[in-house]
């Protein structure tokens, strides 16, 4: 998702990755309905064990960066940088961003409610929480929000190292976020995994219906030029080189 729109080959790996996220978060969900394994027993164990008040308090202020009174705003504000035309056009690419984001909450909750996993042992929680534990809701959501912003500004960036900068800080958000809700006892750790897969599959499949949407919105995209040549051109070109090969 650089800062122009993708072509379509690109378009068609991102929709693989995609789909291989969400399959992969599929199959995590099968896994720890069926009872909790002894990794995520592991790791949750030696989070509580190491855990310090200075890192829990840390951690009780990282994570807000998933809540969605910090995620929503983001993603209205993504849905307004996003578009690069005027127009029409502007106001379904932005609605179309904002719907996409705002289902993957949505989304999110079906997976819950479906696999309906129990959180880890209330004694080891360091801050409240509520709702079934897979997937992490602070994680999907900070992973969606973050992604969604990062692509938002990278469009408009045209060096490569700022582009990277961004979605550097998106990676290191989103990272640290999951991070915390295993320090603070609320999420298992393949909670946190299932967060990222679905929101990273989620992201992916956006940029696939995105890139479609912006293409037939505004011909003049890379993606859609090769599908919109100017026929009244084309027979120019044809009736010159024929000229000159007679």
């Amino acid at each position: 998702m650089s800062g122009g729109t993708a072509p379509s080959g690109v378009l068609a790996g991102l929709g693989y990755v995609g789909l291989g996220c969400l399959c992969a978060c599929a199959v995590t969900g099968v896994l720890v309905h069926s009872g909790t394994p002894s990794l995520d027993t592991a790791l949750h164990g030696f989070a509580m064990r190491h855990r310090g008040e200075s890192l829990v308090s840390l951690a009780r202020t990282v994570t807000q960066a998933g809540s969605t009174l910090v995620i929503w705003p983001v993603i209205a504000a993504s849905a307004l940088a996003f578009p690069r035309t005027g127009g029409k056009a502007r106001w379904v690419m932005s609605a179309a961003v904002a719907g996409g984001a705002g289902a993957a909450i949505g989304v999110r909750l079906l997976f819950s409610d479906v696999v309906r996993r129990p959180r880890p042992p209330m004694p080891d929680w360091a801050t409240v929480a509520g709702g079934y534990s897979f997937p992490s809701g602070h994680t999907n959501a900070a992973t969606i929000g973050a992604g969604m912003l990062a692509w938002a500004l990278t469009r408009h960036l045209r060096s490569r190292r700022s582009r990277a900068a961004v979605w550097t800080v998106a990676v290191v958000w989103a990272g640290a976020v999951g991070l915390t809700r295993v320090v603070l006892g609320v999420h298992w750790p393949l909670d946190v995994v299932g967060g990222w897969l679905l929101g990273a599959g989620w992201l992916a499949g956006m940029a696939v219906v995105l890139g479609r949407l912006e293409a037939a919105l505004d011909p003049r995209a890379p993606a859609a030029v090769a599908s919109h040549r100017d026929p009244v051109a084309d027979r120019t070109f044809d009736t010159r080189e024929a000229g000159e090969l007679a």
